[in-house]
C-alpha cells in the first residue's frame, strides 16, 4: 500500500520532470577562421579568431586546427671546370605557429622538403627543379581548466606563425651554388564544445507556482486515495 509520502515524492517527481525538462546536451561553436596569402620566405603572419563567449554556457573543449602551405622552385649550378659527381641538395622549409599570449602548441609546427638525390653535374651545368607545392595541418584538442580560461571571453586572440628555410648542399666540393624562390602562407580555424546555460522553457511558472503545483498534486492525489 502506497504511503503518504509515497503518493507525495511520485506526483513531485511528475510536475519536476514537466518544469526542469531533460539534461543539456553538448553543442559546438565555430570561432571562425582565417587563411593569409603566401608571401616570400620568410613569413611572420599574424591572424585573428574569436573567443567563446562565457554568456553562452560552459566551455568543456577547444579545437584548434593549423595549415600551412608552400610552393618552391630552385636551381643546383656547378661552377666547376670540371664534372662533380653525388650531388645532393636538400630543401626545407618549416613553419611554426604560437599562440599569441596563450597555452602551447603541440605540435606546433609543420616541416615540408624537397632532396635531389645524388646527381652528376658537368661543369657549368645547371639543373632546375619544382614549382613543388604543398599542404599540411595538425590539430590540437585543449580541455584543462587552464587553458580553457584563455579561450574563454568576448573579443579575439591572434595566432601567430612564422617560417625558417634551410639548404644542405652534399658533395661538389664547394663548387655548387643554388638559388631558390619560395613562398609559404598559414591559415586556422577553432571550435568550441560546451555545454549550454539552462534555459526555462517558454511559458514556465514561477518557482513558487511550481510549488503550489507539487501541493496540489499530493493533496489532490492523497484525497482521491482516501475516496
Amino acid at each position: 500500500m502506497k504511503t503518504l509520502s509515497n503518493v507525495l515524492a511520485s506526483s513531485a517527481v511528475a510536475v519536476a520532470t514537466i518544469y526542469f525538462g531533460g539534461v543539456a546536451q553538448a553543442a559546438t561553436l565555430s570561432g571562425g577562421s582565417f587563411t593569409k596569402s603566401p608571401q616570400t620566405t620568410e613569413i611572420n603572419q599574424t591572424g585573428s579568431l574569436g573567443k567563446f563567449d562565457p554568456n553562452l554556457g560552459t566551455l568543456t573543449s577547444v579545437a584548434f586546427s593549423f595549415t600551412g602551405q608552400y610552393r618552391q622552385q630552385f636551381t643546383v649550378t656547378n661552377r666547376a671546370s670540371t664534372t662533380q659527381n653525388n650531388v645532393r641538395v636538400i630543401t626545407s622549409t618549416d613553419i611554426f605557429a604560437s599562440l599569441v599570449g596563450g597555452p602551447a602548441l603541440s605540435p606546433n609546427s609543420l616541416s615540408f622538403a624537397v632532396d635531389t638525390g645524388r646527381q652528376t653535374y658537368t661543369a657549368g651545368q645547371t639543373r632546375s627543379f619544382g614549382p613543388f607545392t604543398d599542404s599540411k595541418s595538425f590539430l590540437t584538442t585543449f580541455t584543462s581548466p587552464a587553458t580553457l580560461a584563455f579561450f574563454t571571453g568576448l573579443g579575439t586572440f591572434d595566432v601567430n606563425c612564422i617560417s625558417l628555410s634551410s639548404t644542405t648542399i652534399s658533395g661538389g666540393g664547394g663548387n655548387i651554388n643554388t638559388t631558390q624562390n619560395t613562398t609559404a602562407a598559414c591559415g586556422a580555424s577553432i571550435e568550441y564544445t560546451y555545454t549550454p546555460a539552462p534555459t526555462p522553457p517558454v511559458g514556465t511558472p514561477e518557482p513558487g507556482t511550481v510549488l503550489g503545483l507539487l501541493a496540489v498534486a499530493g493533496v489532490g492525489t492523497f484525497a482521491r486515495r482516501e475516496g
